[in-house]
């Protein structure tokens, strides 16, 4: 999936090359531990219409990142992607962790297979050293 996320996302990521660099490196360990799941949706003719990254425990699978091309979106390949993944798992006693959006159209495509917004909460605490 990388080639194709530098291919559509990257320069709007904000990310560096290191940073995508890293990004590959661990997500491989992870796929090679099977903590992740890469999903491709392509044409019949093998071109790559979008492919998304999933990282999984043993009760949920995380939904990390997507891209799509042009003709993906128009094909709604993010659809048929979610689809394939929801049913691979209705079987399981596993939860599909979207992990939120604050765009609006991602957020409302996420709520269209029945997400619920389950807010996670971030205790921080500064400390103070004394010299």
């Amino acid at each position: 999936i990388f080639p194709f996320y530098y291919d559509y996302i990257f320069e709007k990521s904000g990310l560096k090359e290191k940073d995508m660099h890293n990004l590959d490196l661990l997500l491989n360990y992870c796929y090679t531990i099977d903590k992740a799941m890469f999903v491709k949706a392509t044409t019949t003719d093998n071109r790559i219409l979008g492919g998304a990254v999933f990282l999984k425990d043993n009760n949920r699978l995380y939904y990390l990142f997507s891209a799509l091309s042009e003709e993906g979106k128009q094909d709604q390949a993010m659809s048929l992607i979610m689809d394939y993944v929801i049913n691979k798992h209705s079987k399981k006693p596993i939860v599909l962790d979207f992990e939120g959006s604050m765009i609006r159209g991602i957020a409302s495509f996420f709520k269209s297979f029945g997400a619920n917004n389950i807010p996670y909460y971030v205790h921080e605490k500064s400390l103070r050293l004394f010299l």
